[in-house]
């Protein structure tokens, strides 16, 4: 079924725009698109607050992770050298090399845009598989000790 010139979407009828002497719209048409021009403008305003306010949290939350791959970096750093004391030389080595690691991903992580880091996991991933699930286990046992021994809202500190 056509449309008449003038129904808008739906059938609906739409106010027809009388151009002025002067070429510019008068009418109820007018103020439609003067509604709907301002409806835009404030959509992308709050939109563009969004993104500033993501971008905040994302800034915050990449030097939080920086600060606590340092901590765990340090970690396994311990945790390297303890297993060479116990005699276990050669995988303190491959410990070691972990930890190192996760300093430089610290140190990237500070440095560096998400989308950089990503290609860079990425790339580690690829050249060195071994090293990277390695990292991946001691990252993901020192995360969860130490969310464990963190204390829950609402717990006493005694």
């Amino acid at each position: 079924m056509a449309m008449r010139p003038e129904e808008g979407r739906r059938g609906e009828a739409t106010p027809p725009v009388q151009p002025s002497a002067r070429g510019q719209e008068v009418g109820p048409g007018r103020e439609l698109r003067q509604d709907v021009d301002r409806a835009a403008d404030e959509a992308r305003r709050v939109g563009e607050r969004a993104e500033d306010t993501a971008n905040e949290v994302l800034a915050r939350r990449k030097r939080e992770l920086a600060g606590d791959l340092d901590d765990v970096a340090q970690a396994v750093g311990r945790t390297a050298h303890h297993l060479r004391s116990e005699g276990q030389g050669s995988i303190a080595s491959y410990v070691d090399r972990a930890g190192q690691k996760l300093g430089q991903v610290s140190q990237s992580l500070r440095d560096r845009e998400l989308r950089d880091l990503a290609s860079q996991l990425e790339d580690v991933a690829r050249r060195e598989p071994m090293l990277f699930f390695g990292g991946a286990m001691a990252l993901g046992f020192a995360l969860s000790r130490l969310f464990k021994s963190r204390p829950r809202a609402g717990e006493d500190l005694r």
